[in-house]
């Protein structure tokens, strides 16, 4: 076969395209010399290795081909760069086609007659093919995963590479390829809004969840963060998106996300990994001092949570004290002729009868009294408690289940200060009765003149029956104190001071 011929059918390979001697073979996947065509085993080995460019150049136009038409935005990015190599592959193989087809009169001096040679061919795509390799081998994988974030680790991994080629071959696809990432990402992080169509980013909406505008509005897709984004900055992408988004929509707090919010700390080349780091870190710094501001002076945070310990834990104790009277008042009274207005009522005494009063209006207007067991059959006076209510948007940074839990401690404390408040009405009853005693068996030894002193048997067992029933009364309190001394102390203040840190 003639060199010239050779060199036509290998031109055409390379785009894909069945030549005369070599044709594709669907049973190898590849294209192979046909088998009457005889070739030097020299020759052969480089007519292979040049047919493998219109394999991989297959391979790459089909996934190109797929892609635009259901193609997501990562996909349809990937490809813009993958076209954009194949353009520059396409045109060497011009320039390699027009130097096949050079005639005697456009040859320069020392040319040969033949401007292109099987050895000038296989030396002129030894880096064209290194290109279609990486490429084809990055679609493979893609092919694989699932798409968004995994696209991105990919090519990452490949930037990582030792081999200067690959390296900066892999940078060029990656910057091109994390094009909608990025401006997903800058959007997130400079605006709290998230505008994911295919669902690609490592951040989603969670559907149905549209009032949880803190805790359960947004979840982390792990599978989907890219391996040069760490855990650390994962976090803090995923708190400033979703603080700013708590700012606007919670807060009505758009003009500060909008005018002196991270956009303004923005970065030119967001896609270099040391700029995406230090943005995110300035606007995390920015976003959490702006929140905190917001619900700390704005909305009294700290003021509803100090009210959530003194009066839902009991710390107040004039309040508690007062709390337990008028309960204790109320005790006789059967629970179905109790009503809001009588809850309303022993509540609005318990506060006017301590300290309680002098609260914003604010705070005592979140407390309601309420029974412990919803929907509970036996409703009485020694089953109420106490909550508290909190409005938007403060009922989402504590949200309904831990104000249930809240609920649910302050119900069992009622219960701890009403055993309490009993044990001391008994044991003021019992100091009354002992001292009755007392005076009526000296007003006795009075009357007979101290004679027969003596003291019978029954005394004796009444006195020791009175003493007995104090000291167990007295242990009772002491243990009822030392539980209580405990959840203040060891528990509340605690969890308190870590809650402070």
């Amino acid at each position: 076969i003639a060199e010239g011929a050779l060199l036509q059918d290998l031109i055409y390979v390379m785009q894909g395209i069945d030549g005369s001697y070599v044709r594709w073979n669907d049973r190898k996947s590849a294209y192979t010399i046909c088998p009457d065509v005889n070739l030097s085993r020299p020759t052969r080995a480089m007519v292979a290795s040049l047919s493998e460019l219109g394999g991989l150049c297959r391979d790459i136009q089909h996934y190109i081909d797929a892609v635009g038409e259901s193609g997501r935005l990562y996909e349809q990015s990937f490809c813009s760069e993958l076209r954009s190599e194949m353009a520059q592959y396409f045109k060497l193989v011009a320039v390699l086609e027009a130097q096949l087809s050079k005639t005697p009169q456009t040859l320069g001096p020392g040319e040969s007659p033949l401007g292109l040679t099987l050895r000038r061919l296989y030396a002129w795509t030894i880096e064209p093919r290194q290109k279609l390799r990486l490429m084809a081998t990055t679609i493979s994988n893609a092919q694989k995963g699932k798409g968004g974030g995994d696209i991105l680790s990919i090519i990452s991994t490949l930037v990582d590479d030792g081999d200067p080629f690959i390296r900066s071959f892999s940078k060029r696809l990656l910057k091109t390829a994390s094009t909608p990432f990025n401006d997903i990402l800058v959007r997130w992080v400079s605006d709290g809004e998230l505008v994911d169509p295919y669902r690609e980013f490592f951040i989603r909406e969670r559907e149905g969840r549209h009032d949880m505008f803190w805790t359960e509005k947004y979840i982390v897709a792990s599978d989907m963060i890219p391996v040069h984004i760490d855990g650390e900055m994962t976090r803090k992408i995923f708190q400033i998106g979703r603080s700013l988004n708590f700012l606007r929509v919670a807060c009505d707090d758009a003009k500060w996300v909008v005018e002196s919010g991270p956009r303004t700390q923005l970065v030119d080349d967001i896609s270099d990994p040391r700029s995406l780091e230090r943005f995110v870190y300035r606007s995390a710094a920015m976003v959490n001092a702006r929140l905190m501001s917001v619900l700390k002076d704005r909305f009294h945070l700290m003021g509803h949570i100090l009210a959530l310990r003194r009066y839902l834990l009991f710390e107040q104790g004039d309040f508690a004290l007062a709390l337990m009277e008028v309960l204790d008042n109320q005790i006789d009274r059967s629970g179905k002729n109790i009503m809001a207005h009588d809850l309303s009522a022993v509540l609005s005494s318990a506060v006017r009868s301590s300290n309680a009063q002098y609260e914003p209006q604010e705070y005592l207007s979140a407390m309601v009294l309420t029974f412990g067991e919803e929907g509970g059959k036996q409703r009485g006076w020694d089953e109420v408690s106490l909550m508290y209510s909190l409005s938007a948007p403060l009922s989402y940074v504590v949200p309904k289940l831990v104000m249930r839990q809240y609920f649910e401690i302050s119900h069992f404390l009622v219960k701890l200060k009403r055993v309490e408040h009993s044990l001391h009405s008994i044991w003021r009853q019992q100091m009354t009765e002992s001292r009755s005693y007392q005076r009526s068996e000296e007003l006795r030894r009075r009357k007979s003149g101290g004679a027969g002193t003596g003291t019978s048997d029954s005394r004796n067992t009444t006195r020791q029956a009175m003493r007995e029933s104090e000291i167990a009364c007295s242990e009772m309190i002491q243990f009822f104190h030392q539980v209580q001394r405990y959840i203040s102390l060891n528990v509340i203040e605690g969890a308190w001071g870590e809650f402070l840190e």
